[in-house]
């Protein structure tokens, strides 16, 4: 069952395709953020880390801003925006200081996002972080919800950008704050960069006794089989089979098995998913059958194909008879593969299945029952090689002692080059024993 390169590819990629777009922004009202915050020149204003005193408010611009706080959660943005403006009003906004332009924008930003207006957001947030002296908190967190806008914006790019700039300042990031850098390198294919990120928030999660999610191990699978490392896809397919036992990662995990040609251990792989009930389709029992087939376990293929036909999951179909009755022949098992064939041979609209039929009834020495699925075949038509049933006929005929009939099958059979060798040797055989026939006969009378 090992898979075509191309499509293990599709199948372990597809999943991650949107894990970027799982990104969770954080409320943004009134944020006053978790750290430090950056300067133009990607420098730390705080760069000697001395904690900041936060300053305060005077108390007429703190009661303007709740009452446009009030306005936008009352669902009037507008008059939000408009008492706003006011605020910024050259002769009110040149006597503010710093922090109460900086804390002005912010709440721009809040009511701009709460319109999903993403650009006008940007641009507040931008404001925030020019103005001087910042204190730490408003600063770093007004980063970090900067780079989570610049996701949604699908700015990847430049949302990294930012995020790395928060990395150099923020004390103790989480997870979450390295998978979303992880989840924008993903999105521009720098896996290089991606992957490291990724892989520190699973470090940290489980230093801290989290939850390594889902999400995070199959964008982490979806980055190493992009860059041909099936070792480290291996792992963490393995991974995702302990901790989120899921039929697909196991379907998975055997196609890597084959991909590296551990075929013992894809057979495990997958007769573990059989032995858990995860196999519960028709398709995919009837491939599994198939796989058994060719790891030379035809007995097993046949027991999966039988029990799948009474659970009522295996279709009745004439190609699953006939493997069933293919799998039953391989086992040497032809007086269980008879009752197959004979099922399949009626559903089909080919002569084809009665000639496997025949072949079944000839190695139980059943040389009547053989040479009369050789004519249905015959009269059903269309079949692939008559050759071969010609042979098989000319053999139940000559045990038969059909002697003459059993020739003439033998010469149709000769005149296809694929059958010409052994119907000569048949003939030769055939002749010699009918002219010994003839012979008692003679000495007989």
């Amino acid at each position: 069952m090992a898979l075509a390169t191309t499509f293990l590819r599709k199948m372990l990629t597809a999943t991650a395709g949107g894990v970027a777009a799982m990104v969770l922004i954080a409320p943004i009202a009134g944020q006053m953020g978790f750290g430090k915050v950056f300067a133009d020149d990607e420098k730390s204003q705080y760069a000697d880390r001395k904690t900041r005193k936060t300053p305060t408010l005077n108390l007429k611009l703190h009661e303007k801003l709740q009452e446009a706080q009030a306005a936008n959660e009352a669902g009037d943005s507008a008059s939000a925006i408009k008492i706003l403006n006011e605020l910024r009003e050259p002769k009110k906004y040149d006597k503010y200081n710093s922090y109460e332009r900086a804390m002005l924008w912010n709440f721009y930003a809040f009511i701009y996002y709460s319109q999903e207006n993403y650009l006008k957001t940007i641009e507040a947030y931008e404001n925030v972080l020019k103005q001087p002296d910042l204190p730490e908190a408003l600063g770093v967190g007004t980063l970090y919800s900067l780079s989570q806008i610049y996701f949604v914006q699908e700015n990847y790019r430049k949302a990294v950008q930012t995020l790395e700039k928060w990395f150099k300042v923020a004390e103790n990031p989480g997870a979450n704050a390295y998978i979303l850098l992880g989840q924008g390198y993903y999105q521009l294919k720098d896996f290089n960069k991606a992957i490291p990120a990724v892989e520190k928030a699973v470090e940290i999660a489980r230093e801290r006794e989290k939850e390594v999610k889902e999400n995070w191990y199959l964008l982490l699978r979806a980055m190493y089989y992009e860059k041909e490392d099936y070792k480290k896809t291996f792992e963490i397919l393995k991974t995702l089979t302990h901790e989120y036992p899921k039929k697909e990662y196991f379907s998975q995990l055997a196609a890597m098995y084959g991909e590296l040609k551990q075929e013992f251990n894809q057979y495990s792989t997958v007769a573990a998913m059989n032995d858990a009930k995860l196999l519960s389709k028709n398709a995919e029992l009837v491939t599994y059958a198939q796989f058994l087939m060719q790891n030379d376990r035809p007995y097993r293929a046949a027991v999966i194909l039988d029990s799948g036909m009474k659970d009522k999951i295996v279709e009745k179909t004439d190609r699953n008879y006939k493997l069933l009755g293919n799998a039953w022949t391989l086992a040497k098992e032809d007086k269980k593969a008879i009752p197959a064939f004979e099922s399949a041979a009626k559903l089909s609209d080919t002569g084809d299945i009665y000639a496997s039929l025949a072949q079944s009834y000839l190695n139980i020495e059943d040389w009547n029952k053989a040479a009369d699925s050789v004519n249905k075949a015959f009269n059903k038509g269309k079949l692939k090689r008559p050759d071969t049933a010609n042979v098989v006929l000319g053999m139940a005929l000559f045990n038969l002692k059909k002697y003459d009939d059993a020739i003439k099958a033998f010469e149709v059979a000769k005149k296809d080059k694929r059958s010409e060798k052994i119907a000569r040797q048949w003939l030769r055989y055939v002749k010699g024993e009918r002219d010994r026939a003839k012979s008692l006969e003679k000495g007989l009378s």
